[in-house]
């Protein structure tokens, strides 16, 4: 008998198919296949304010400025939730929620 762990069945099992939320009435994709430079790129954008670019790494080049609209305008417990749920998901913050 053999005590190797199979990584490669183990990581098959996780989805990275992107998801759809809604916010405001409209849909976004959500990418869950982020690279390990891709989350280094969103950290730094975000650090550096701009919320516009991070935001086109999760939901794609157009859909940023549309969702970033919609977040500047919630009331900021509102919005940091919704950006914390987005982070989850994309794999960002640990586990994603609600899965």
């Amino acid at each position: 008998m053999s005590d190797m762990m199979d990584l490669d069945a183990q990581l098959d099992q996780i989805d990275v198919a992107p998801k759809t939320v809604k916010l405001g009435g409209q849909h976004f994709t959500v990418r869950r296949d982020l690279t390990q430079v891709e989350a280094a790129r969103y950290f730094e954008l975000v650090n550096s304010q701009s919320d516009v670019d991070a935001l086109s790494i999760l939901v794609g080049g157009a859909d940023g400025a549309r969702l970033n609209a919609l977040l500047e305008a919630l009331p900021r417990p509102r919005m940091t939730t919704a950006v914390q749920q987005l982070m989850r998901i994309a794999g960002l913050l640990g586990d994603e929620a609600g899965e």
